[in-house]
């Protein structure tokens, strides 16, 4: 008899928990609210009863109401991620990105403190004949590297950088606009050690505290194809670089005390591939590669003031008449990838990391002349002793590539309008 009991409850149980358990192929699904009211009902009559038997029934029961309902709201939230878009869409990202920057500035800095030309120059005394004649005359000597300086490697050059991106996209999603933007300002540190010029009276070892700021955006069109879990495509537009120095102080190569800017920009085409796999309705990876051309102008201004010199000495890289005849010439690539979590259709977030590494050279140094004080005869000097030493050495140093490097890792906030 006791068996019989048993197996009638066990087979009472079983017809319950069937028909009472949602049918997701069936129609609409119950409603979620609807359960969890069921659940607390359920949970209320075990609290009541007096038989340890009826009491865990009734609780076993709660709980397969309760995860039904948790199923079904998963449920529901796939299906609305699924829908497809009935109109265009706007994604509008803000990433914060813990950046590592090795500028090409510093690169450029080094060629210049330490090349084979000025070696040569500083060592059969020729940067030092240069000075003493100056200094004799009265009249500024105006070298842009007038000794061997040795840099050591920058400290302070991580940050965490907000860039700001824009993604336009058809309603077949087949057709997209990008515009990239990001505005980055740092305050490295660094260290030169120089071999003494004779007008200063700084110390040869020397703490240096620079400021760079990159300004990169960029506006490209893209057309995708779809495949089984996403889709692939093609991008072409343009991107604008531009990368400035400036500095405040003690100047690198022994100029004595004053300020010091370089300015180099550059703007040119830029193609590349995108690739988005769906992993499943809330998960989806991406892969972005670029690779870019830019040509553009390079300046760079220095003031300062040395021993024995009335007022200011002005080293100008502009050409006269404002012609930016120093071009700067850069080619470079850049990879992001990462994994995005989709909790609404308007809302996604995103982890993933970004590599942009560029070459660059400037076509040489020209120098505007009429910028320069000091006494009648500086221009003369300028043109026949100072300006075929940096001809020779500084000139060289600037047709040498160099390599700037900007990376990390990002974690993005997208609205989707």
């Amino acid at each position: 008899m006791q068996t019989f009991l048993k197996l009638s409850a066990s087979l009472f149980l079983g017809v319950f928990l069937f028909v009472s358990s949602p049918v997701f192929s069936q129609g609409k699904l119950p409603d979620p609210d609807a359960l969890e009211k069921e659940a607390d009902e359920l949970e209320y009559q075990a609290g009541k009863s007096q038989v340890q038997a009826e009491r865990r029934r009734l609780a076993l029961l709660a709980a397969e109401k309760r995860k039904q309902a948790v199923d079904i709201r998963n449920e529901l939230h796939d299906q609305e991620l699924s829908k497809p878009y009935t109109r265009p869409t706007l994604d509008i990202q803000f990433a914060a990105l813990q950046s590592t920057w090795e500028s090409e500035v510093l690169a450029r800095q080094k060629n210049i403190g330490v090349n084979n030309y000025n070696t040569i120059l500083s060592t059969v005394g020729a940067y030092q004949n240069a000075q003493t004649t100056a200094a004799g005359a009265g009249v500024n000597p105006n070298l842009l590297n007038d000794s061997i300086t040795g840099y050591s490697s920058p400290q302070g050059n991580t940050k965490t950088a907000i860039p700001i991106k824009l993604s336009y996209l058809n309603t077949a999603k087949t057709f997209g606009i990008e515009f990239n933007y990001l505005d980055l300002k740092i305050r490295p540190s660094y260290t030169t050690v120089d071999t003494a010029s004779v007008l200063s009276a700084l110390a040869p070892v020397q703490y240096h505290s620079v400021q760079y700021r990159r300004l990169d955006y960029s506006l490209n069109f893209a057309w995708y194809m779809h495949t089984a879990t996403g889709r692939i495509g093609v991008a072409v537009g343009a991107r604008n670089l531009d990368i400035i120095s400036s500095e405040y102080g003690a100047i690198p190569g022994n100029y004595g005390f004053g300020k010091s800017e370089e300015k180099a920009g550059g703007l040119g085409p830029q193609i590349g591939v995108r690739i988005f796999k769906n992993f499943n309705a809330f998960l989806l990876g991406h892969f972005k590669a670029d690779y870019f051309r830019t040509l553009g102008h390079y300046n760079r201004n220095t003031q300062g003031i040395l021993n024995g010199i009335t007022g200011p000495y002005i080293l100008d890289t502009a050409p006269p008449g404002g012609l930016k005849e120093n071009v700067l010439s850069r080619t470079g690539y850049e990879i992001d990838f990462g994994l995005s979590l989709l909790r609404s259709r308007w809302l996604k977030y995103t982890l993933g990391f970004q590599y942009t590494e560029l070459i660059s050279k400037v076509s040489g140094y020209n120098y505007n002349a009429n910028v320069f004080p000091g006494a009648p005869g500086d221009g003369l000097f300028l043109n026949q002793v100072s300006k075929p030493l940096d001809q020779i050495s500084t000139g060289a140093a600037l047709r040498k590539e160099v390599h700037d490097k900007f990376y990390g890792i990002y974690l993005s906030l997208t609205l989707t309008i």
